[in-house]
C-alpha cells in the first residue's frame, strides 16, 4: 500500500500487517466501506496507520481511494489562512518531508512575508511588517519575538552565508510560523464566531423571558383525538406516531413515558432557529454540533422543564413542520457534504428551515 513516511521523507510501498473493514452507519444503505490498515515501512521497519474509503466494486474486483497516513498525524492547514500564505506553508512542509531544510526555512519566512501583505504594511522588509503587525496588535509580544527569530534565519537561509539548518531546527521554525498564523487567522476567527453566537442566543432568549414576563407561561394543554404524523428523514427510516395537542397550546407524545411539550419550548425553538437552516441531528447518542437535536438536549431541561433527547427531537421537527411554516428536505448533495454527517439521500440528516 503507498503510504508517505515522515520518518524516511519518502513514499513507501508499506507493508499491510493487518487491517480492519467498518462502515461509519451501518444503518446507511450507501454508506462506503472504510478501511483502517497498520503498515511497516520498508525502509525503516517504523509502524504507519493509513485510511482508505472503498471507491468502486465491479466484476474485476475492488477499487479503493488512494490511502491517506492518519498516524503519524500529517501536517494539516486550515483553510482559513489565506492562499498565499498557505501556499508558502505547504511547500516548506514539503520541504522538510524531502530533506530540503534550508529551503523550507526560506519558505516559512515567505509565508510571514505573505501575511505582511495580506495585511497592507507599508514596510517593504519583513522587520518593519512585524514590528506594523505589533503595533496594530494583530500580534502581540510574543508572537513578534517568534517571527522575529524567523526573519533572522529567513535570511540566514536566503543569502549565501555558509550557514547550515537541520531537521529539529526547520520543523521548529515551521511549527512557530504555523502558531502564529494559526493565531492570527484560526482562532481569531473561532473566538469572533463564538461571541456573535453567544450574543445571538442570549438576546432570543431574552426576547423569550420578557415574552413571557408578567404572565404565568401557559402549561400543556392535552386534547382528545390524537393526531397521526411521520418522523422526518429518508422514507425507508419513518416511524408514525401520535401526539395529541398543538404547538400553540403544547402537546404530549403518545409513547412511553408520555413527554410533554411545552409551547414556551416550541416558541424558543422557533426564535432561536428564524430565518435560519440546520441540520435535524436526530443520532440518540451523537447529534451532529450545532443541530436542532443537540439543541434539544441541551435546553430541554432549563425551558421545557424536563430533560428530551435528540429523538424527541424528530418528533418536535415534525409537529413544527406540520403546524407552522417550517419545512424540511434531505440533503444529499455531494460528497463534500458527506464529509459533515450528512448521509447522501438518507435518514435524519434533513434539514429543517426555520421560518
Amino acid at each position: 500500500m503507498l503510504i508517505d513516511c515522515p520518518d524516511c521523507n519518502a513514499r513507501v510501498d508499506g507493508e499491510v500487517v493487518g487491517s480492519v473493514e467498518f462502515v461509519n452507519d451501518p444503518d446507511e444503505v450507501d454508506e462506503p466501506r472504510r478501511r483502517l490498515s497498520l503498515l511497516r515501512c520498508p525502509v525503516c521497519g517504523n509502524p504507519l496507520v493509513a485510511l482508505d474509503v472503498l471507491s468502486t466494486v465491479s466484476e474485476s474486483g475492488e477499487f479503493w481511494l488512494s490511502a491517506e497516513r492518519i498516524w503519524p498525524p500529517c501536517t494539516m492547514l486550515s483553510p482559513s489562512i489565506p492562499a498565499k500564505i498557505r501556499d508558502s506553508l505547504e511547500e516548506a512542509d514539503k520541504c522538510i518531508r524531502s530533506g530540503a531544510f534550508t529551503a523550507a526555512v526560506a519558505m516559512t519566512g515567505r509565508a510571514l512575508e505573505a501575511m505582511c501583505r495580506h495585511f497592507g504594511t507599508k514596510s517593504d522588509v519583513l522587520a518593519g511588517g512585524l514590528k506594523e503587525l505589533l503595533d496594530r496588535e494583530i500580534i502581540d509580544k510574543r508572537l513578534f519575538q517568534w517571527g522575529d527569530e524567523l526573519r533572522i534565519n529567513r535570511n540566514l537561509a536566503a543569502h549565501a552565508t555558509g550557514e547550515r539548518f537541520h531537521g529539529w531546527h526547520a520543523g521548529s521554525l515551521f511549527t512557530f510560523a504555523l502558531a502564529i498564523c494559526n493565531y492570527v487567522f484560526v482562532l481569531n476567527e473561532q473566538f469572533a464566531e463564538f461571541l456573535e453566537h453567544k450574543d445571538d442566543v442570549n438576546k432570543l432568549m431574552k426576547q423569550l423571558v420578557e415574552s413571557l414576563r408578567g404572565r404565568k407561561a401557559k402549561r400543556t394543554v392535552v386534547r382528545g383525538n390524537p393526531k397521526r404524523l411521520w418522523t422526518l428523514g429518508h422514507p425507508s427510516r419513518r416511524t408514525q406516531f401520535r401526539y395529541e395537542g398543538s404547538v400553540a397550546d403544547g402537546c404530549m407524545l403518545l409513547q412511553v413515558g408520555n413527554p410533554k411539550i411545552e409551547a414556551s419550548f416550541f416558541q424558543a425553538a422557533l426564535m432561536t432557529f428564524s430565518g435560519r437552516e440546520v441540520r435535524g441531528g436526530f443520532k440518540e447518542d451523537d447529534p451532529p454540533r450545532d443541530s436542532f437535536g443537540e439543541w434539544i438536549k441541551n435546553n430541554s431541561r432549563s425551558i421545557n422543564g424536563r430533560c428530551l433527547t435528540p429523538r424527541h427531537a424528530s418528533f418536535i421537527a415534525a409537529i413544527l413542520c406540520h403546524e407552522t411554516g417550517v419545512t424540511s428536505r434531505l440533503d444529499g448533495a455531494s460528497t463534500g457534504v458527506r464529509a459533515l454527517l450528512v448521509a447522501a439521500g438518507e435518514q435524519e440528516d434533513i434539514r429543517p428551515f426555520f421560518a
